[in-house]
């Protein structure tokens, strides 16, 4: 691919993330694709204008500034009088490489498009951990995980608002956790 073909294909699809959420029509994007192994990438716009990319190595912080990502430090109880929100984690060898990561909910629903807007009680998105370290925003049910060290790991989900609050019940964070043992190579 020529660095021409390959500036037109970034310049493209940057444009089918960046127009709409500047409130522009969608291109037509029927015959470009972005080249890429970053797993579940995202890209967005801030109101102070700057641009957040979201993949697995990146906790969604501006371009320039790749540890300045959104505040999960925050958590919000969900409401005394509704359902409480559940969420199970399993997690099993994929039969090629990696993990299988297959999360059930319940009184819960995920709501992508609303992502990083006003909390709405009983939706939201799941943050994935491994040991503690936030690996990506979830706004599916399944995820494939690679590239984890050999030995013990801890995998966590939790459920978070839409404003990325963790949500909690009676001040537990509402989560699951399974430990998995990546074999040596």
């Amino acid at each position: 691919m020529t660095m021409r073909r390959w500036r037109l294909l970034v310049a493209t699809s940057a444009a089918a993330v960046l127009v709409p959420a500047c409130g522009g029509a969608e291109p037509d994007l029927t015959a470009a694709t972005i080249p890429t192994a970053a797993p579940a990438t995202s890209v967005h716009i801030h109101d102070d204008g700057e641009i957040h990319v979201h993949n697995a190595e990146s906790s969604g912080g501006p371009l320039d500034d790749p540890d300045a990502g959104h505040d999960h430090s925050t958590t919000r109880e969900v409401a005394a009088d509704g359902p409480v929100p559940m969420v199970a984690l399993e997690v099993t060898p994929d039969p090629s490489s990696g993990w299988n990561v297959r999360i059930s909910l319940e009184n819960f629903r995920l709501a992508p498009e609303r992502a990083s807007t006003e909390h709405v009680e009983g939706e939201g998105h799941l943050h994935l951990y491994v040991d503690d370290m936030k690996i990506n925003r979830l706004y599916g049910l399944w995820y494939h995980l690679s590239g984890l060290e050999p030995g013990e790991r801890e995998v966590r989900v939790e459920l978070s608002a839409n404003d990325h609050a963790t949500l909690t019940h009676n001040g537990a964070a509402i989560d699951d956790t399974v430990t998995v043992t990546v074999p040596t190579h």
